[in-house]
């Protein structure tokens, strides 16, 4: 039984040398290229034998940057594949705010129920410790609502301990936002 998946993958422009068959038009605005072809492999490694898309285009963060997508999607427009990538990076950016603030490090289960239930309850939790602080939740505060969760603290006794941990991490965001606008000021 063959196994099948679809990917949009970003690759550096010096990694892999792309053997182009066709040019495709394809209309949308920012597209550089886009084209069907083959990776060609090297001396040491084979090139997997299968036809791929290279879409390159113009990178929406970086002036005069490019991106360089490869895919197996051959029949989806060129710019839905720039946004599928872009989409795929959100994804990314969620899954890294759950491993830095929500300390989801391990799983606890492996069946796909499992791994659900202890998805949402992260997700809970960080949401009902946003409304319940006022804050945004941190990687200081999940260990002490751990301590509240196990019965080891109350949450009148970890109250306090969050609001003085707020303080001086408010100070800063103060102070780099000032300091973000008098740089701004002075570059006008």
């Amino acid at each position: 039984m063959e196994l099948c998946a679809d990917f949009v993958l970003r690759v550096k422009q010096d990694h892999f040398i792309f053997a182009a068959c066709e040019d495709r038009d394809s209309g949308a605005d920012g597209i550089i290229s886009d084209r069907i072809g083959r990776l060609t492999g090297s001396k040491n490694k084979k090139a997997p034998p299968v036809q791929l898309r290279e879409v390159i285009f113009e990178s929406p963060t970086q002036d005069g940057g490019v991106v360089r997508l490869l895919t197996t999607l051959l029949d989806v427009p060129a710019d839905v594949i720039g946004l599928l990538y872009r989409y795929r990076w959100q994804v990314e950016l969620f899954f890294r705010w759950l491993k830095c603030y929500a300390n989801f490090d391990h799983l606890i289960s492996h069946s796909r129920h499992g791994v659900q239930l202890q998805f949402y309850v992260v997700v809970v939790g960080m949401l009902l410790m946003y409304l319940h602080t006022g804050s945004r939740p941190n990687s200081y505060a999940i260990p002490l609502l751990q301590m509240v969760a196990s019965g080891a603290a109350t949450l009148e006794d970890v109250m306090p301990i969050l609001r003085e941990r707020d303080r001086p991490c408010e100070r800063d965001r103060k102070s780099r936002a000032a300091r973000a606008a008098r740089k701004k000021a002075e570059g006008k």
